[in-house]
């Protein structure tokens, strides 16, 4: 419920309740600038409870398996998953392996500042004990997000601006998501195997998960101009994640 509760700020007003609403608002905006917000919201919440209906079976049928899996990762398993995630963000970014790079090794940075774990090394503080935690992730990205809407609000031209149409109905997206079958089962899977795997979260899995799709997917090229694929790989990631945990 909270997970798909952040959706809907980000596609009414474009700005996420949270981390793993980012992709959403970045898909929904161009639904709602063609009057379609109902059908971005119906997309985003039938994902959701797909996405979580299946994580909670898989927790009920492979509970114990999970738990074996669970006790078996140790600092090398999460060194692996660390490194595999951050090839993959890279090698899915194809022409823009460079771009991915430096956005990648900006986003390290900003995670060293703080107090260190292994021996408690104060790192780019600069003595304010504000940065001792780090940098928090949920005011950091929805800060990011809000400030550039508002600014864009503030910086657009002062002429009567249309009313948004919501469009479409709010079941239409249950039957749309089964029209992306592959997607949205292919979601789910991948964020119930994170959700599995200690210490993944459901953010680092979207953001994998989303890379991939418009990779492989055949409307790959409208991912993040409001492709209905794109709404359906965030929503479902996320959702399934959590159950699995």
């Amino acid at each position: 419920g909270s997970a798909y509760g952040s959706a809907i700020p980000a596609i009414m007003i474009n700005t996420p309740g949270s981390p793993v609403a980012v992709l959403t608002a970045l898909e929904a905006k161009p639904f709602v600038e063609r009057g379609e917000a109902r059908r971005a919201m119906s997309l985003a919440y039938s994902a959701s409870f797909v996405g979580g209906v299946l994580a909670v079976l898989a927790l009920m049928l492979l509970t114990l398996p999970l738990a074996n899996v669970a006790k078996n990762f140790g600092s090398a398993e999460f060194a692996m998953l660390a490194l595999a995630a951050l090839v993959l963000v890279v090698v899915g970014h194809g022409g823009r392996r460079v771009e991915a790079t430096a956005a990648m090794a900006f986003g390290l940075f900003l995670a060293t500042i703080g107090i260190e774990t292994a021996f408690s090394t104060q790192r780019y503080t600069f003595g304010l004990t504000s940065l001792l935690g780090g940098i928090p992730l949920v005011p950091l990205v929805i800060g990011l997000f809000a400030m550039s809407e508002a600014l864009v609000q503030l910086t657009a031209k002062d002429v009567p601006r249309p009313i948004v149409q919501l469009g479409g109905k709010f079941f239409q997206g249950f039957a749309e998501v089964f029209k992306y079958k592959r997607t949205l089962f292919g979601s789910s899977i991948f964020g119930i195997i994170c959700g599995i795997m200690p210490g993944v979260g459901e953010f680092l899995a979207q953001q994998v998960n989303y890379v991939w799709a418009r990779k492989f997917s055949s409307d790959g090229h409208n991912f993040g101009k409001g492709a209905p694929e794109g709404i359906i790989v965030s929503e479902a990631t996320n959702n399934s994640v959590p159950p699995a945990e």
